[in-house]
């Protein structure tokens, strides 16, 4: 994603796209550019590593502060740390660990403010939920967390409400910022506010389309199962069992400066069900399925069993217990990959895994010399394994190229890579659209890809705008069925609006062709747009 930025075919921040918070892609920006730390991951793993830093320093800064003893201060630091899970995750190139990093620093300034009251805690604080809310959603419910816990901290140490309201503005202008960015962001760029929920490339969305075989939407047992399970896989039954009764105990015995943590880390954890429960994400692991899918969801528990460690330990006898079933979990924690580890060599072996890898051997000895069309919510690994250079990509990023070549994929590209699967919006247009690939012949097939080659097209030619050929003209006026006029509206999208009025979401490719001539910008719409749709 963030190479896209600087080196597509719609090179600009239009390629943040409107699936995952942006932050982290910025940061990439800082190495993408360079072929070696690209492909090796080095541009990626450097901002990991220095969030785990970061992480590990603050968590250490925050238990000093709770607990005013050294000796759990390293104990409490050692959970976080020394976790095996969280250590394979600061040296890759993902958002995990950045995103906790940046809740603990939230979570430690939160704290100081309510220990000191100093309303310079207060900005910083705003500043860690900032970037923690742009870096992943599991941070969405963080600033609404903080707000909650200033208004009990103001109400309980007899504030004035006047102060109270001066403490939430001071906090809450720049801890939403980020989330009205992102919002303004989706609305300038996609013409909807809430593109990341309701567009055809969002979670949800796939979801309502039947793309998704979720086990846990809407159903609650179900949704903190995968996530408690998940978190167990990461953390260690001892670890969980510690942070639940410490977590009671908090509650029970009133303890105000570890509930503040607690209910701090414990929005991560809310979020994560309830997106659950929603659809909006999956957690699969080998109680629920045969492969491990997303299950580093439950290393986000892991700020919350780093505290509960230092809330329990009292005193000498009680650490010296504590520090020992730590110790013991880590052995088992240990004996075995770490399950973040597990998860992607897990794919990797995968009878899909293996043909991708096949089909990556041929793509490098078979290049083409045009441009290939290729879905990336599909398959972007293929993308970057076989070092497609981006401009000559096509896929859901490149605005008006991608919808032209949904429709005449020969006047946009010499190669076409489908996956035959409900989430490939090409393989969906090949069950529509039968002539999709006339002039196309098979090049390589397997079980899970199909890469077809333009035999020729001496007139080929990528471009933003196409004029219709003879050919385009006699489709055009070939006998269709009948079309009805749609107004846009706010919250829809063509996946929505093909599911809603024609029964699948995967028409939403009939609503393409149908609007070719008049709205190159889809599948981006905007409301109050008039569209046609077929009538049936």
């Amino acid at each position: 994603i963030a190479r896209g930025i600087i080196d597509s075919l719609k090179p600009g921040l239009v390629q943040l796209g409107g699936v995952w918070p942006p932050f982290p892609q910025i940061l990439y920006l800082s190495g993408v550019w360079n072929d070696f730390l690209l492909y090796s991951g080095l541009s990626g793993t450097v901002i990991s590593i220095a969030s785990a830093t970061l992480a590990t320093f603050f968590i250490a800064k925050l238990t000093l502060s709770l607990t005013k003893s050294k000796l759990v201060t390293l104990t409490s630091t050692a959970v976080l740390i020394l976790n095996p899970s969280f250590l394979y995750m600061s040296v890759v190139p993902m958002s995990e660990v950045p995103f906790i990093a940046f809740v603990i620093i939230s979570t430690y300034f939160l704290y100081r403010w309510v220990e000191l009251k100093n309303p310079i805690y207060l900005p910083l604080a705003a500043f860690g939920a900032l970037l923690a809310t742009l870096t992943r959603y599991e941070g969405l419910f963080l600033p609404i967390f903080s707000v909650i816990v200033i208004a009990l901290e103001g109400t309980i140490s007899k504030e004035k409400l006047e102060n109270i309201k001066g403490y939430i503005f001071l906090y809450a202008s720049p801890a939403f910022a980020g989330i009205f960015l992102w919002l303004i962001y989706n609305q300038v760029i996609f013409g909807n506010l809430f593109h990341f929920v309701l567009g055809e490339t969002s979670t949800y969305s796939r979801a309502a389309g039947d793309l998704s075989g979720s086990l846990t939407k809407g159903n609650i047992i179900n949704s903190l199962k995968s996530y408690f399970d998940g978190a167990n896989l990461n953390m260690g039954v001892i670890s969980l069992g510690l942070t639940a009764f410490a977590t009671m105990l908090t509650v029970i015995l009133h303890q105000r400066k570890y509930l503040v943590p607690i209910i701090l880390f414990s929005s991560l954890i809310v979020f994560s069900i309830i997106s659950l429960f929603f659809g909006a994400s999956d957690i699969f692991t080998y109680s629920n399925s045969t492969y491990l899918y997303n299950v580093r969801m439950g290393l986000f528990i892991a700020p919350l069993v780093a505290v509960s460690y230092a809330s329990l330990s009292k005193n000498k006898i009680i650490l010296v217990i504590i520090s020992l079933l730590f110790v013991g979990q880590a052995y088992l924690l240990f004996s075995k990959p770490p399950i973040t580890l597990q998860e992607p060599l897990n794919s990797s072996v995968l009878e899909k895994g293996i043909k991708q890898s096949e089909l990556v051997a041929w793509l490098q000895s078979h290049p083409t010399d045009g441009k290939t069309l290729i879905s990336f919510i599909a398959n972007q690994t293929v993308v970057f394994d076989a070092r497609i250079t981006l401009k000559e990509v096509i896929s859901e990023g490149s605005g008006n190229y991608w919808s032209n070549a949904l429709a005449y994929p020969n006047n946009q590209a010499k190669r076409v890579i489908i996956s035959p699967m409900a989430g490939d919006i090409l393989w969906q247009t090949t069950q529509l659209n039968k002539h999709y690939l006339d002039g196309y012949k098979e090049s390589y097939t397997n079980k899970y890809f199909q890469v077809y080659d333009l035999v020729k097209n001496d007139k080929l030619k990528t471009v933003e705008t196409i004029q219709p050929t003879e050919t385009m003209k006699k489709l055009q006026t070939s006998p269709t069925e009948t079309s009805c006029d749609y107004t846009i509206q706010v919250g829809d999208s063509l996946w929505r609006i093909a599911k809603n009025k024609l029964g699948k979401g995967s028409y939403s490719t009939k609503i393409i062709e149908l609007n070719k001539d008049t709205y190159f910008d889809l599948p981006t719409i905007h409301p109050g747009r008039k569209i046609v749709i077929p009538c049936t």
